[in-house]
């Protein structure tokens, strides 16, 4: 089967690495990516978060502080109306900070710092190393495109 992903990852670093859980910490994130299709209105990111080790041990949704962690599920335009100081430079030029994302080349390097962290955060997000699954799901709940990486982060030393 030789056809296109609705999105190929280009680039993708983290700075420091593994990501210290300290507030002040700042983060260098540099992530391309090319959108190979249009991805439509309500389309949402359904992560999987899993802590690994002898026994992995899944994450469920919490809420902290109005912030959602762990293995929940995120509106695509929620996330990007949430970090637009940060996420709206990155889109190609024309492209609106919502959805629909038209097809093109996003991304590009974002310095984060972490603001005070909650100790219930810094408590549930332990050092470890964490698999996340990301499934994008179109409105009907079909898959539009999938992503899993690996987190590895640290705790004040």
């Amino acid at each position: 089967e030789n056809t296109a992903k609705p999105l190929s990852i280009e680039v993708a670093t983290i700075e420091p690495f593994p990501i210290p859980l300290v507030t002040g910490t700042i983060l260098d994130v540099n992530v391309l990516f090319q959108l190979n299709e249009m991805c439509p209105v309500g389309t949402t990111v359904k992560m999987d978060m899993e802590l690994q080790g002898l026994i992995n041990v899944p994450i469920p949704c919490l809420e902290v502080d109005d912030i959602a962690l762990g293995s929940c599920v995120y509106a695509i335009d929620d996330l990007l109306s949430a970090g637009a100081d940060l996420l709206c430079p990155t889109l190609p030029e024309g492209q609106a900070c919502n959805l629909p994302l038209n097809p093109g080349t996003y991304g590009g390097e974002i310095m984060f710092e972490f603001p005070e962290i909650n100790p219930l955060i810094a408590n549930l997000l332990a050092s470890g190393t964490y698999k996340i699954d990301a499934a994008f799901l179109l409105e009907d709940g079909t898959e539009f495109t999938c992503l899993s990486f690996t987190l590895e982060l640290t705790g004040s030393q």
